[in-house]
């Protein structure tokens, strides 16, 4: 594998890379799940408990926009989005559709994005803020914009919350962000794989929404208290502390008979670490990536794969590749153990844990985590193994 920190374009995806030391889902395979009660955290630091109930389960390549648009086209009262991506028309037009109904719809845009420094406004310069003809439409037709605060190197998070502030929010945490080529299949390429949570426990998206009210007014947010949600920042020095990075570790830690992990980046030695820790112990460590953009050194590959961890490049359909843009990690699926990672966090890369807005959760509802594990296997079994 090579490392390449600058990202290309595949099938119309653009990908940014930052380097620092059969089964295809479907919208009608979504997951629905009944919503009994939820249990309310006694606050910061309780133990980590994996959503079961109130959850619905979207994989991409397959569900498309669908997912996206009804969860907009359902907003009554406001509308939240936090993105880091967004060169979409199809969803742009749906939030312009909403403001219009009267729905109160903001929209947070990263205040730069990769390589670091595009920042600039004029597109004749080779740091230009590629959302910035999105954010430009947006705000001519009357939908508030604004940008990210500037204390996080990016704001990653992939995130919208309808009526947060009521007793029916919604919320739908997804790993992939708004352009084309994540949701919908290219030229070149069949999709890219994905997955997004709809959630509607009420403690979390009341929590998610007051995360985003503080960050849309540069405030500091109040702390994180669920203890279903992954937070980021976890670096030293941001307010509040987030145990979002412990969290994830903690799956890892876990793990007694699998750890299958979709990596975009996988340069970050903790996290390295701890998939060596766990594949050496008897664990059975599986990980899905691409070969281009290399996700680290070929000295870390080795190191990887010395310690028994198996690692699979570029998955092929008969109807062409798919690009892994997803983070997820499916850990003893179909166990008593089991627990499945979906978010924005690159897990992988030390700046997406340390100091990028980031958001994801932790899900412990059987059929959701099974489902992403068939998805995972039928991606496995048409990869090729990595070049270290």
């Amino acid at each position: 594998m090579r490392v390449n920190a600058f990202g290309r374009v595949v099938g119309g995806l653009v990908v940014g890379v930052l380097v620092v030391g059969g089964l295809v889902g479907s919208s009608a395979g979504a997951v629905p799940v009944a919503s009994p009660a939820e249990v309310a955290p006694a606050g910061a630091g309780v133990v980590a408990q994996p959503a079961i109930d109130n959850i619905t389960l979207h994989i991409q390549p397959g569900a498309g926009y669908r997912p996206i648009t009804d969860f907009i086209g359902a907003a009554r009262r406001t509308l939240d989005y936090n993105i880091y991506q967004f060169n979409d028309e199809t969803i742009a037009d749906a939030l312009i559709a909403a403001h219009r109904r009267g729905v109160k719809v903001r929209v947070m845009f990263t205040w730069q994005v990769f390589p670091a420094g595009s920042n600039q406004w004029n597109p004749a310069s080779p740091y230009y803020n590629t959302n910035m003809p999105t954010y430009y439409r947006l705000r001519a037709a009357g939908v508030k914009v604004r940008l990210s605060p500037y204390r996080y190197t990016y704001s990653h998070e992939k995130t919208m919350v309808a009526d947060g502030s009521t007793r029916e929010g919604r919320a739908l945490i997804m790993d992939f962000n708004a352009q084309p080529s994540y949701i919908v299949p290219t030229p070149g390429l069949l999709g890219t794989r994905g997955f997004a949570i709809t959630t509607g426990n009420q403690f979390d998206v009341h929590e998610i929404q007051r995360v985003f009210d503080a960050d849309w007014n540069r405030l500091t947010p109040p702390a994180y208290a669920s203890p279903r949600l992954v937070w980021s920042p976890s670096g030293v020095g941001y307010q509040p502390p987030s145990q979002g990075k412990q969290r994830i570790f903690e799956v890892i830690d876990g793990a007694r008979r699998s750890v299958d992990v979709y990596a975009l980046l996988l340069d970050y030695l903790s996290f390295q670490k701890r998939l060596m820790a766990a594949a050496e112990r008897g664990v059975r460590v599986r990980v899905i990536t691409n070969s281009e953009p290399s996700p680290m050194t070929s000295g870390q590959a080795m190191a990887l794969t010395d310690a028994g961890v198996e690692i699979r490049v570029d998955p092929t359909y008969p109807a062409g590749p798919i690009f892994v843009h997803s983070k997820a990690i499916i850990r003893d699926a179909g166990s008593a153990s089991a627990v499945a990672f979906v978010g924005s966090q690159n897990p992988g890369d030390n700046v997406s844990t340390n100091s990028e807005r980031e958001l994801g959760i932790l899900i412990g509802n059987p059929g959701v985590i099974e489902r992403m594990h068939r998805v995972f296997v039928s991606d496995w079994v048409r990869t090729r193994p990595g070049d270290p």
